[in-house]
């Protein structure tokens, strides 16, 4: 980002060591993955992700700074058709596993990712309050919400 001319603007934003330890954030705990044929991949070099940053910014002297959040996969056509063609598949037009599967199998899969998910809400709140400023009360209850 850039200087301010006017510091007491500047001096508004906090000091990443003045971030709550209980709301920081850290790249490496959100390695970039890709989902393809049920496989995982992760983009472990720069050459393979891209930076992700947060629109809050912290002050570093007189220059704001973007929050680095971690990093997405780089992602083209080709994998885009890996990933169309594994769904081509799974799906076997409407013979595959899912869409055969009966509706209480169906249910329980969903439950059980809604549980995995709600393990996760406090890293997935303070990721949204990073993302898109929303205060970190606001962003638990909507994850809880979303999860219901």
């Amino acid at each position: 980002m850039t200087a301010f001319e006017d510091r007491s603007l500047a001096a508004l934003f906090p000091t990443a060591s003045e971030i709550p330890e209980s709301v920081r954030v850290r790249p490496v705990d959100h390695p970039p993955t890709l989902l393809v044929d049920g496989k995982i991949r992760t983009a472990e070099t720069d050459d393979l992700r891209l930076p992700v940053y947060s629109r809050v910014a912290v002050r570093d002297g007189d220059t704001l700074a973007p929050v680095l959040l971690g990093y997405e996969p780089k992602v083209g056509t080709q994998e885009a058709d890996e990933a169309i063609e594994a769904s081509d598949r799974a799906f076997a037009r409407g013979t595959g596993e899912w869409p055969t599967a009966s509706l209480e199998a169906r249910c329980a899969a969903v439950d059980k990712f809604a549980q995995r998910l709600g393990a996760e809400t406090e890293t997935i709140a303070r990721l949204l309050m990073w993302e898109i400023g929303k205060p970190i009360a606001s962003a638990r209850a909507e994850v809880t919400r979303s999860i219901e």
